[in-house]
């Protein structure tokens, strides 16, 4: 559906979360970026999950049932390189050293 829109569109999108299920059957929260042609050209693994524990009141753990990604997404248009804020997700920037490597490798970030 975001590829054909991104076509019908002539736009870029940005989308997720999608589950996706890789070849050795683990689960990852997934987000892609789909071109003007309506192609995937960048997919981020979320890496940081979010698991809680407050004793008594709530506890959730994706690290239950999701995978942890380990790379950081990079991705080039007629814009720029480009490094996808949207991409990391909330609990990634969490993490200051992703937003240093941004800027160490000269990326823009959307």
């Amino acid at each position: 559906m975001l590829c054909e829109q991104a076509k019908a569109s002539g736009i870029y999108l940005i989308g997720g979360s999608i589950p996706e299920r890789d070849s050795n059957n683990k689960l990852y929260n997934t987000a892609i970026v789909v071109n003007r042609d309506g192609n995937i050209i960048a997919k981020h693994r979320k890496v940081h999950l979010f698991d809680i524990d407050v004793p008594g009141k709530v506890k959730f753990k994706e690290s239950d049932s999701l995978t942890a990604g380990n790379n950081i997404t990079f991705f080039n248009t007629e814009y720029g390189n480009i490094g996808t804020y949207a991409l990391i997700r909330l609990a990634d920037v969490r993490t200051h050293s992703y937003i240093y490597i941004y800027f160490y490798r000269n990326r823009y970030l959307l």
